[in-house]
């Protein structure tokens, strides 16, 4: 059915763990499986480590709840990647792709067979990894990742543009954020680059509206019932659509974390993860991430070129996509942009245009034709 409406499904895979509460561990006896819980003989015995059977196991990061499989073990990397294994039974029911979670901690030998069996299934699906750091240079358990060199994956999360555009308009520092954007230009290849998944909030940050609005430390228990004043919202909201502008004009995909769309707001996990406000969106924020979608599509073959930096002054900030001359002030004081066009394809802000010159009062962002 997304198919026949243009829509691809990417499927996240959680390969380095199960939960203890799964046919594949059973803990708890909720299936009628012989679980590695409740047999030594169980099949799936082997795709854990025990230290003391059955009660003391090896789990993600120490969450009981979560035992941590064995990813080589042949049995293991069968039932995921062979023939008819869990990656092709998804993508014959019409998976489009494959974002990996916690890649770090997916052995290399995982990684080969895995990208080797999806693209074998079909060629064009997409293998996005879960990275925190630059993926070019990434050591993880002692190895130098291989990610990008083909191969294991055809891209990742882009969380340090993340730290970059959130601290940008935080903060107002232009020189960082031009290092920051340059460093990842420099070392990610250019398909790699154009590909990226750019988000602003993910299932385990704090969302961006909450990150920007709320200054003060909210107690641990208070967190889950917190509500942002209506000043704090307000601040927050102004600050999220300028971060949304940069996470649509620079290179990469933008992710839209559910619900940052229309307002939601929430501090880190599990607290970013409420239910959708139905019924309560903040049709501002929704109508401005159409309109910046609707000239992602527009301006398609500008927003696939590399970015080229323009001018940078005190919280402003400008750079080329193709024929678009992206501008944004989050200084303030006002900023003055000369161009050779008058062009406006999208402003949002307090805009003062004289001819050619372009006045950004703070708040504003521009595209120029």
């Amino acid at each position: 059915a997304c198919a026949e409406k243009g829509i691809k499904v990417i499927l996240v895979g959680v390969f380095s763990h199960t939960g203890a509460d799964s046919i594949y561990f059973n803990k708890y006896n909720h299936y009628q499986s012989v679980g590695a819980f409740n047999s030594e003989s169980s099949q799936y015995r082997s795709w854990y480590n025990f230290s003391e059977y059955p009660e003391k196991y090896e789990s993600w990061w120490g969450f009981d709840n979560l035992p941590n499989v064995n990813e080589t073990h042949p049995d293991y990397l069968e039932y995921i990647t062979g023939e008819n294994g869990v990656l092709q039974y998804w993508q014959k029911l019409g998976c489009n792709g494959w974002r990996l979670d916690v890649a770090d901690e997916l052995p290399d030998e995982f990684l080969d067979a895995l990208y080797k069996r999806v693209k074998a299934t079909d060629p064009s699906a997409f293998v996005i990894g879960e990275v925190w750091e630059d993926a070019t240079n990434k050591f993880a358990y002692g190895v130098r990742r291989r990610y990008l060199l083909g191969g294991q994956m055809d891209s990742v999360m882009n969380y340090p543009w993340r730290t970059a555009i959130l601290d940008f308009v935080r903060d107002g520092n232009e020189k960082i954020f031009n290092d920051r954007l340059l460093s990842i230009m420099e070392n990610y290849p250019p398909q790699v680059l154009q590909c990226l998944m750019n988000s602003i909030s993910t299932h385990d940050t704090l969302r961006a509206i909450t990150f920007f609005g709320v200054e003060h430390n909210v107690p641990d228990a208070e967190k889950g019932a917190y509500k942002m004043t209506a000043d704090e919202y307000e601040k927050g909201k102004n600050l999220l659509l300028l971060a949304t502008f940069l996470q649509f004009t620079l290179p990469g995909i933008p992710s839209i974390y559910y619900g940052d769309e229309v307002g939601l707001q929430g501090f880190r996990d599990p607290y970013c993860r409420m239910g959708y406000p139905y019924g309560n969106e903040d049709n501002d924020i929704y109508d401005f991430y159409k309109e910046l979608g609707k000239i992602r599509i527009k301006y398609k073959e500008d927003f696939s070129t590399t970015p080229k930096p323009y001018i940078m002054n005190k919280g402003f900030y400008s750079f080329y996509r193709g024929n678009l001359l992206c501008a944004i002030n989050v200084g303030d004081t006002p900023k003055t942009l000369a161009s050779d066009t008058n062009n406006i394809v999208f402003y949002k802000g307090n805009l003062d245009v004289n001819q050619n010159t372009f006045t950004l009062f703070p708040g504003t962002i521009l595209i120029l034709k």
